[in-house]
């Protein structure tokens, strides 16, 4: 209940108009706190991750080629020179590939299979196996050689006997590695396929080479929930669970106050004298009171009823009598004697009643 004191202070409307602005201000907050409370998710998912791999490979050549004024009569060219394809002989390549873990690698075990596969505009395909083997290694070295005079002489044979002569061929080399990795004590599979490609052009007979270097890398995880806190005006940041209850609490709070300073209680309606006549009719009798004597005592009282309730404990009936004015209002007065005290009650100003 809202005490007596509280009822007094909302009764001044300056304090009623500070304590409304303050509580609808409150009320406000607390509302865009829920809102946002209510919209903000209570869990948040986050990715942790428990291993991961990082596979990086390379290749580098060197080609041995037939004496010409194009490469100064040098034997061999390597990476980086235009390769003339009319004139390479062998091409020797190295392929290194190395994992790497920031758990580290306790242990890999795996194997490998390398194949040339060969596409020719003309529209054929053919593939050629170039070897297989297993690994132990975190670091794998492969050594492939490819005579590049006997493929370019399968090409032209190619394109003689299906009748159609190619503008150009792309030679993919294919090295498939398969792993078993073990790290931070999880086993994990790993594929490898760093592929180099290498595109003869008859037209403007070279071939040039794409893929040097390939890198890969592999996570493993899973997905953690955690509580998910937030910050509501500028305060430190609490769960979205407390922050709803809070923000609810708050909102609700703020708008009983609210209601609280903008109703405030009426002014009860004061009984005309045939209601009062009606409701008392058992203990109002009409007639005039004489004249009372100097040393008597009249006390106003400020209701019908309490002078009911005194007539009621004396045992007295209330005298009812009507003053008339020159102005044509009507004064009605109600006496309880007791003794020398004279309790009255004054019903005024009314219109004149008929």
């Amino acid at each position: 209940m809202v005490s007596t004191k509280f009822k007094s202070l909302i009764l001044n409307r300056k304090l009623a108009l500070v304590l409304t602005l303050v509580m609808a201000s409150v009320l406000a907050m607390s509302i865009v706190a829920v809102l946002a409370s209510y919209k903000a998710p209570i869990y948040v998912k986050e990715y942790v991750v428990k291993s991961l791999i990082d596979v990086k490979c390379g290749y580098n050549y060197v080609v041995s080629v037939r004496p010409s004024v194009t490469y100064s009569n040098r034997s061999v060219i390597k990476v980086g020179e235009p390769l003339y394809f009319r004139l390479l002989k062998e091409m020797n390549i190295n392929l290194t590939c190395r994992l790497s873990s920031l758990k580290g690698i306790s242990k890999v075990v795996g194997s490998y299979n390398v194949d040339l596969a060969m596409n020719s505009s003309a529209g054929w395909m053919h593939y050629i196996e170039l070897g297989r083997g297993t690994v132990n290694s975190s670091l794998t070295k492969l050594n492939l050689k490819l005579n590049i005079g006997k493929l370019l002489d399968m090409i032209d044979r190619i394109d003689k006997e299906i009748g159609v002569r190619g503008v150009s061929v792309i030679m993919n080399l294919r090295p498939v590695i398969k792993y078993d990795v073990v790290t931070n004590n999880v086993k994990k599979h790993v594929l490898v396929t760093p592929v180099l490609s290498m595109l003869i052009s008859y037209d403007k007979g070279v071939m040039s080479i794409d893929g040097l270097r390939y890198h890969k890398v592999l996570k493993d995880g899973e997905v953690i929930r955690h509580i998910n806190n937030i910050t509501l005006l500028g305060l430190p940041p609490i769960p979205v669970v407390k922050a709803r209850e809070y923000s609810l609490i708050a909102a609700l709070t703020s708008s009983s106050g609210l209601v609280l300073t903008l109703v405030r209680p009426s002014k009860k309606r004061r009984l005309g004298h045939k209601e009062i006549s009606s409701k008392y009719s058992d203990l109002i009798i009409d007639g005039r009171l004489s004249e009372v004597g100097s040393k008597a005592s009249i006390i106003d009282v400020s209701s019908i009823k309490d002078l009911a309730n005194l007539a009621e404990a004396l045992g007295r009936p209330i005298l009812h009598s009507v003053v008339n004015r020159v102005s044509g209002v009507v004064i009605h007065r109600y006496y309880v004697t007791d003794g020398s005290v004279v309790y009255r009650y004054t019903l005024q100003p009314t219109t004149k009643e008929h």
